[in-house]
């Protein structure tokens, strides 16, 4: 039996400064209640080109799975054991290099893209999540290879990850209201399954 994926709901996001990233990561914040836990929590989470994934400060997955623009990888998450009644927060890294390398074919676009939909709580990515680029990773750094991305370069001082773990809604600093991306939509295509 064939079931709906809400992903069709969602939006892509990426911050328009950065539509063709160079070593660019994004962090993502959602905010919400829950007044009881659903017996069904599934999740669907990708990004262009990577992500790592936390609900309520704990870490959960890193993702996708390598895979090309013309059926990009999805994955399915079950958040239920992690989730309480009351106050929950999503927390997502996001990163593009803006590069090709042996592992990944870039195609001049970035994004992030989430949807859940359990009972009467509908999550999708869009204009009502916060977003800013990271302060702590710098832009341009070396690269070694053409076979990989690009060292990390951290300034560990500036790697604020309170908005990770702590339940305070971040604000200032570089937290602005997410940026659906048109590029993206363009060049990387979910498996028929999700649409």
């Amino acid at each position: 039996m064939k079931t709906s994926n809400p992903l069709k709901n969602a939006k892509w996001l990426w911050p328009i400064p950065f539509e063709v990233p160079r070593n660019t990561y994004v962090q993502y914040r959602y905010d919400f209640q829950l007044n009881c836990i659903p017996q069904q929590t599934p999740f669907y989470i990708t990004a262009d080109q990577c992500y790592v994934l936390y609900l309520n400060g704990k870490y959960i997955c890193r993702g996708p799975a390598r895979g090309y623009q013309e059926s990009w990888p999805c994955d399915e998450v079950d958040l239920h054991s992690h989730l309480v009644k009351g106050h929950n927060w999503i927390s997502v890294i996001v990163y593009n290099g803006g590069t090709s390398t042996f592992q990944y074919i870039h195609h001049a676009a970035a994004g992030f893209l989430c949807a859940a939909e359990w009972d009467k709580i509908k999550i999708y990515s869009g204009s009502h999540w916060l977003e800013r680029v990271s302060l702590a990773y710098s832009r341009n750094p070396v690269k070694m290879s053409y076979q990989l991305n690009y060292q990390e370069s951290v300034d560990i001082q500036k790697d604020d990850q309170s908005w990770i773990f702590s339940a305070k809604v971040p604000k200032g600093n570089g937290w602005i209201v997410s940026t659906i991306s048109s590029t993206v939509v363009e060049s990387c295509r979910l498996p028929a399954n999700t649409q």
